[in-house]
């Protein structure tokens, strides 16, 4: 009798404190930030833990690991090349990089290395250890600008963003979000951007 009663008890806990009761793989713990789903409890933004249970603090900075870049212009305007003489390498292609300025300051801070253009698409990744902090991405606004490097003259301006911010809306620690930002009429950037908690 003494049996009976502990599985009772037992199935009545399960029965209330499962996430899913109609899913035959309800999770085992309630989810208490999340939902069940198969078995699994999904938190919801902010937290995390097998039953959603603990809070992530506000992450302290973003990575921008790399830059796809799509159409961007392979003349300038006037239809000439980017890189002609006397200031040129002996090549017609653009020495891309972007760099991110904050909107009302001017201040730059993200700056790719530099990459030849000579295809449709471009892979442009950071200078080495560059951070940006949470306070800047989540309060000010930014520009993209993506540039020409001249040699011995001021880099030309292939195209500029609106202005942007980012948002702290990631969870959990190396978790990498697609950003995709409008560069001038046609090109187009994706960042691929990490939130380091």
């Amino acid at each position: 009798m003494r049996v009976m009663l502990v599985i009772a008890m037992i199935l009545a806990v399960s029965w209330f404190s499962g996430c899913s009761r109609e899913s035959p793989n309800a999770c085992l713990q309630e989810c208490i930030h999340g939902r069940c789903v198969d078995g699994v409890c999904v938190c919801d933004e902010g937290w995390f833990g097998s039953a959603c249970e603990k809070k992530l603090a506000p992450y302290s900075s973003l990575i921008i690991d790399s830059v796809r870049v799509y159409k961007y212009p392979s003349v300038k305007p006037s239809g000439r090349y980017w890189d002609e003489p006397p200031l040129w390498d002996g090549d017609f292609s653009p020495e891309v990089f972007l760099r991110i300025i904050v909107y009302s300051t001017e201040e730059v801070v993200w700056e790719s290395l530099t990459e030849e253009g000579n295809a449709d698409t471009l892979v442009l990744i950071p200078k080495p250890n560059l951070y940006i902090s949470r306070e800047l991405a989540s309060s000010e606004y930014v520009i993209f600008r993506l540039l020409d490097e001249d040699q011995g003259d001021p880099p030309d301006e292939m195209c500029v963003s609106r202005y942007y911010r980012f948002y702290p809306d990631l969870t959990g620690e190396g978790t990498v979000r697609l950003v995709e930002v409008q560069c001038g009429d046609s090109t187009v950037l994706e960042l691929f951007v990490r939130y380091v908690w």
